[in-house]
């Protein structure tokens, strides 16, 4: 976060710049394994144990200006 003063508008008015990283390194934190390992026919499962999601969004950047008067 940076703030910085602007004397030319107001005495109290300023300026704040922001920048937000979220999982700034992109690691994965996956989701829960498929727990069905038999079909109801009692096949075998080809995706038994398979994960196939994660639980959180990739990298995400957020960028904010807020003047104050």
């Amino acid at each position: 976060m940076k703030e910085t003063k602007l004397p030319i508008i107001s005495e109290n008015s300023s300026l704040q710049l922001r920048w937000e990283l979220f999982n700034l390194f992109n690691r994965p934190n996956f989701g829960s394994p498929s727990l069905t390992l038999f079909a109801r026919s009692g096949a075998v499962q080809g995706g038994a144990g398979r994960i196939e999601s994660t639980r959180s969004n990739a990298r995400q950047m957020q960028f904010a200006v807020r003047m104050s008067f």
